[in-house]
């Protein structure tokens, strides 16, 4: 079975194969990666946040207790200076090399668009300007055997 999400024009067919006893899987990572590109956006979350630590750590704990050793995590910010230190760098300590960080924004800093119209705020009321910290994401990165690239329009960044 062939199938196919969303109108990216970059995107190939999936394929889907039930295997006797087990659910639908998807085969093809990359044409079923981009397949649902289109689906992932910030808007489905149920509240607004940023708690990159925790979802280090779950993405951690989900690739041990799979035993997987061939996903790789990746982490999109501007920077984690806000976070737990001590959960972020246990969980990059149990992703190691499986950790990739895109860096994204500029050092000097831009209002953050919502989908709803106007930008990003703060607890008073003022439009956040999110800067990027490449030193620190790239010293995180590398810390623990991951990597560092800051997001590109092209591919050069994966």
């Amino acid at each position: 079975m062939k199938l196919r999400y969303g109108c990216n024009p970059h995107q190939g067919f999936a394929e889907a194969e039930a295997l006797e006893g087990s659910p639908v899987q998807l085969r093809n990572g990359a044409a079923s990666m981009i397949n649902l590109l289109d689906a992932l956006h910030p808007d489905i979350m149920p509240v607004r946040g940023q708690q990159a630590d925790q979802a280090l750590l779950l993405a951690a704990s989900l690739r041990n207790e799979q035993g997987d050793s061939a996903t790789q995590v990746l982490l999109l910010t501007s920077g984690i200076e806000d976070l737990d230190r001590a959960r972020l760098e246990l969980a990059a300590e149990r992703l190691g090399d499986s950790l990739q960080v895109i860096g994204i924004g500029t050092a000097d800093g831009a209002p953050v668009p919502l989908a709803e119209g106007g930008f990003m705020r703060d607890d008073k009321g003022r439009i956040l300007l999110p800067r990027l910290n490449e030193p620190e994401l790239a010293e995180f990165a590398y810390s623990h055997g991951g990597r560092y690239a800051r997001m590109t329009l092209d591919d050069s960044d994966m």
